[in-house]
């Protein structure tokens, strides 16, 4: 049956949702406002608009209009829970985007927000919406920061007992709530030869091949700051590793110390190694080096992936803390003009 002609042109004039691009931002741990300085720079630098803040929790919940923004952010809902907890509210975020929207989504994670979108294209390969994923500063083989949570789990555990309230007490003086989450026991390094923990069995799973892959991986310049900080680790464990209870940990209270600044280097919280996607066992005997450019103290190395995907790897020089605030290198990835 032929449709009329005047139907045909009625629906030439009806409009048509398009969206030159859709950007997804994911906070961290302990800052669920990681990305909130970014905000002039992307109205105003970029000329973006913002689309409001996706999460499971209503109260979280920020003006989200699909229809006419360009840019969200995703609020979890505990910035403390397990990973696998996070990497759910990724997949919730991702279907109700992807059904606002119909348009493929670019991730841009920092920390644990990486990490958490990274296992969740593992879990879903295909029809998982994404485009690209950009990670900064991302603890993808884990975190020297999660032998803590385990020994203060221990201690915590423990009544009564003099080494327990040596540990206890550095614990307090050192005022870190990072040692506090739960995500941090889904965070320690894992150990492939006995795959126990989540990232253990799901680092050497397949990730889709039609998905862009970027690592920002940050190495701090030492300061007066940051080694005083390690000098007062250094001085609270000192002795107390004696005891039985802590024994094995002994070797993991001394590699932490030694990957903020030195031997693998690090950003004050992640390893240089950790960072970097390239290291991870799925990706590493799939890479072939297609390019290397320096700017300014950037390096940008480009790899193919079984020439389906590709790999940008960035080393930068920040901290931790500061990674989400480079609106330079922001702006190249944004722009997609890394290599131009």
């Amino acid at each position: 049956m032929k449709l009329p002609v005047w139907l045909l042109l009625l629906g030439l004039c009806l409009p048509v949702q398009s969206f030159a691009r859709t950007l997804l931002f994911i906070h961290g741990m302990n800052d669920s406002f990681t990305w909130e300085p970014l905000h002039p720079f992307l109205k105003q630098e970029m000329g973006l608009t913002f689309g409001g803040t996706l999460s499971v929790s209503p109260e979280l919940v920020d003006g989200y209009h699909p229809d006419r923004g360009d840019y969200f952010f995703l609020k979890f809902s505990s910035d403390k829970s397990h990973l696998e907890i996070l990497v759910s509210e990724v997949a919730q975020a991702m279907e109700k985007l992807y059904k606002d929207r119909k348009e493929l989504v670019e991730i841009i994670g920092f920390s644990v927000g990486g990490v958490a979108t990274r296992l969740y294209l593992i879990d879903k390969p295909i029809n998982h919406h994404v485009k690209k994923l950009i990670t900064f500063h991302s603890p993808h083989q884990g975190t020297a920061w999660a032998y803590f949570s385990e020994v203060r789990r221990i201690a915590y555990g423990c009544k009564s007992n003099p080494l327990c309230d040596k540990i206890c007490e550095i614990f307090y003086k050192l005022g870190d709530n990072r040692v506090e989450a739960d995500i941090l026991l889904d965070l320690i390094p894992p150990n492939y030869e006995k795959p126990t923990g989540l990232l253990a069995i799901k680092n050497v799973q397949a990730h889709p091949l039609d998905v862009e892959y970027v690592s920002v991986v940050g190495e701090a310049y030492e300061s007066k700051n940051m080694n005083a900080a390690i000098e007062k680790l250094k001085e609270g464990f000192n002795g107390v590793m004696s005891g039985d209870v802590f024994m094995p940990f002994g070797y993991e209270i001394t590699h932490f110390v030694q990957s903020l600044f030195l031997g693998e280097g690090g950003d004050g919280a992640v390893s240089i190694y950790s960072q970097n996607m390239a290291n991870l066992p799925w990706f590493k005997n799939k890479l072939k080096i297609v390019k290397i450019q320096r700017l300014e103290e950037n390096e940008f190395i480009r790899f193919s992936v079984r020439e389906r995907s590709r790999l940008t790897v960035i080393k930068t020089h920040s901290t931790h803390e500061y990674g989400a605030t480079n609106f330079k290198l922001m702006s190249l990835l944004i722009r997609d003009e890394l290599w131009k």
